[in-house]
């Protein structure tokens, strides 16, 4: 005798199925395990990447291009270690205007180039654990980096939230910023200058 599901029943597994596998797209997976474990792969694959690699193969291709454009490419690719905090590319759309305009008028301008180092520390890789420890970098550009934890937050001059955090390259660390630093005309890096 055939195993027969009944028509109704059959419907009825079909309405479920459908169901999860709409509010759980990941498959059985439910909860952030699979997109942790897809993010940890991708960090590996930008491991053996100089920075201006590891930066385009990790999203940020607006960034990676303003540092090509700017002819920072070799600068980026030395040793290091280099920590940067990288602009996603929505942020870089929010620039103001003016400033884009300002900045990609002269890519390699002087005030560009400053403006594309401001967003690297230059000597150390400073991974997540170590934000929360210190108060500030001395930045590539000749500023201070501010660096502030609140309620377990990490932001860069208070206002550039950092969402993703310790995405390795070969020869530093990147980090991303929810906005594009600008830096502090008040902030003289004291220490020396990298530049």
């Amino acid at each position: 005798m055939k195993n027969v599901i009944p028509r109704h029943a059959s419907r009825l597994l079909t309405v479920v199925l459908t169901s999860f596998c709409f509010l759980c797209p990941q498959g059985f997976a439910v909860g952030q395990a699979k997109p942790q474990a897809a993010e940890s792969a991708a960090i590996q694959d930008t491991a053996s990447l100089k920075l201006p690699a590891a930066l385009a193969a990790s999203g940020f291709t607006k960034f990676a291009a303003m540092i090509e454009a700017a002819g920072l490419t070799e600068t980026l690719e030395e040793e290091g270690p280099f920590t940067c905090f990288a602009p996603a590319n929505e942020a870089l759309d929010a620039i103001p205007e003016q400033r884009r305009k300002k900045l990609s008028a002269n890519p390699k301008g002087e005030d560009t180039v400053a403006w594309i180092k401001y967003h690297f520390v230059r000597g150390l890789a400073l991974k997540h654990d170590d934000l929360l420890k210190v108060p500030g970098a001395n930045g590539f550009a000749g500023r201070y980096i501010r660096i502030w934890v609140t309620s377990g937050k990490i932001a860069i001059n208070r206002v550039c939230e950092l969402t993703r955090f310790d995405i390795a390259a070969a020869n530093g660390v990147i980090h991303q910023s929810s906005r594009a630093l600008e830096a502090d005309d008040g902030t003289r890096m004291f220490h020396q200058d990298h530049r």
